[in-house]
């Protein structure tokens, strides 16, 4: 089943968009441009076009995307950043549900993603992820509506006393922080092939019935279902490199103290460390 729908009309309408965990909805404003998005059921297959002069009107695809395309498309404005956002908030919407990828979606997305985009039109770009929504673990503090559960109902509504230095980094290269990937409980200290009591079992996009490792196999199966381009995940014994395997995506384990754990959730001071999960 194809269904379509229009981003654009008058700047006076709005829809709303569930997040796809808790019944929440997002409500923005659309804009005059004629824009249109589709979304095959039958193969979970989205495209875009926009309407307007130069470079709209080409359709982009979020299948198999990179970082490097997100970037050239956002530069050459053949999307925005906002509705780059609305697209993959709508496959999470429609996908999630079965595989339990995404524990919780950012609130402030769009419009963090909208003011980016303004300061795109005003001649400001902050780095090589400006505009790009990226995943992050469910372990990492981002010092917004978002909690720090690590997948755990015993942890729910809790929060760190430092923002995630790594939130930090991506927040000044550009990123749009879209949500937090369900993971193996407490940093898989649980299980270790992604149950979660906050966000049940994550599914191998591939074959329901493969395993997806842990503990960070909700990022890895967000970027293989093309629920986002790159996440963030934690790793302490091969809880990257795993789930990145079992789901044909590619993750880079760094050396420990490599990257900085401020802001994080640990399992262990001695292994823990965190890596980007993304396609090649």
């Amino acid at each position: 089943m194809l269904v379509q729908g229009t981003l654009g009309g008058s700047p006076s309408d709005s829809q709303s968009v569930g997040d796809g965990t808790d019944g929440g909805e997002y409500v923005y404003e659309t804009v005059s441009s004629p824009d249109s998005y589709s979304y095959d059921e039958a193969n979970g297959s989205s495209e875009y076009s926009s309407g307007g002069n130069g470079s709209y009107g080409q359709e982009v695809k979020l299948e198999e995307a990179t970082i490097d395309s997100l970037s050239e498309w956002l530069q050459s404005g053949k999307i925005t950043s906002k509705k780059l956002v609305e697209m993959y908030l709508d496959r999470i919407k429609k996908l999630n549900p079965n595989l339990h990828a995404v524990l919780i979606t950012n609130q402030e997305a769009i419009s963090i993603a909208a003011k980016l985009d303004q300061e795109r039109d005003s001649g400001k770009t902050r780095g090589p992820l400006h505009g790009i929504p990226v995943l992050v673990s469910s372990s990492m503090e981002t010092k917004d509506k978002m909690d720090v559960n690590a997948g755990s109902k015993f942890l729910a509504g809790s929060h760190l006393s430092e923002e995630s230095s790594i939130v930090q980094q991506l927040r000044k290269a550009g990123a749009v922080i879209l949500g937090k990937g369900n993971m193996g409980e407490l940093n898989g200290l649980v299980g270790s092939n992604g149950y979660s009591t906050m966000g049940g079992q994550t599914t191998n996009p591939y074959n329901p019935k493969a395993p997806v490792s842990g503990s960070a196999s909700g990022s890895a199966v967000a970027v293989a279902a093309n629920l986002v381009t790159v996440a963030v995940g934690e790793d302490s014994t091969g809880s990257i490199i795993m789930p990145s395997a079992l789901n044909a995506i590619v993750g880079m384990r760094p050396t420990v103290g490599l990257t900085s754990r401020t802001g994080n959730f640990l399992w262990s001071n001695e292994y823990d460390t965190y890596g980007p999960m993304a396609r090649s």
